[in-house]
């Protein structure tokens, strides 16, 4: 009897937190998934979750070194992972991605529409019982495993449309792994945007550059 009382106590315990938490925080590690790197950490991410919103922050990172010699001189070449962030809004049905943190442009499209091939199969990811997913995109088959405990939707990068939270997800390219969460009972201070255009806006700024370029051309 005592035992059932106290597993009673911990699920009602579990259920008020739950209905008390304001956002989420999930740190991310994306890895590499192609056979010459797998598994090296390609970079650190973010998500500041506020149930309604949410933020993934892609953390800017140098990723390698390369010197050239070029006769008398050597050239050093950085390559670096740029800031990045996704911004989701669930009421509009928008995510807008940024890459940098100043004088960037942001592009707002609707949130993608991936159809999910929802499974049976379970496991736990960073202490959540998660269930698997697949889907056929543009960058090839894509497994992922979300939680629908965080009473949240979402995930890295992108990707969404699923009924939880992704803590896990695989495609050709990339892992990317939940490592940590954090329940919070005050909303998160989301990061600000930059300036924002829509695909239609961007496809027509570029048909201008075509057409100012191509009669600039002909006049000399």
């Amino acid at each position: 009897m005592k035992k059932i009382l106290t597993t009673l106590f911990i699920i009602y315990m579990g259920f008020l937190h739950s209905q008390n938490t304001k956002a989420i925080i999930v740190s991310f590690d994306e890895v590499y998934n192609s056979e010459e790197k797998k598994n090296q950490l390609f970079t650190k991410a973010t998500l500041l979750h506020n149930i309604s919103q949410n933020v993934y922050e892609v953390k800017q990172k140098q990723i390698d070194e390369k010197t050239e010699s070029t006769g008398m001189t050597n050239v050093k070449t950085l390559s670096k992972v740029p800031y990045q962030a996704y911004f989701k809004d669930y009421n509009k049905q928008t995510v807008i991605r940024q890459i940098g943190k100043k004088n960037s442009m942001s592009l707002l499209t609707k949130l993608n529409g991936i159809k999910w091939n929802l499974l049976r199969e379970e496991k736990t990811i960073a202490g959540m019982l998660c269930k698997k997913a697949i889907a056929k995109t543009n960058k090839g088959e894509v497994t992922a495993w979300y939680t629908e405990d965080l009473g949240v939707k979402g995930g890295p990068r992108e990707y969404d449309g699923l009924p939880g939270l992704i803590l896990y997800l695989e495609n050709d390219y990339f892992i990317y792994k939940a490592m940590k969460i954090e329940r919070k009972l005050e909303q998160n201070i989301l990061p600000e945007r930059d300036k924002t255009t829509t695909m239609q806006t961007l496809t027509e700024l570029k048909k201008g550059v075509i057409k100012t370029t191509t009669s600039a051309s002909k006049s000399h």
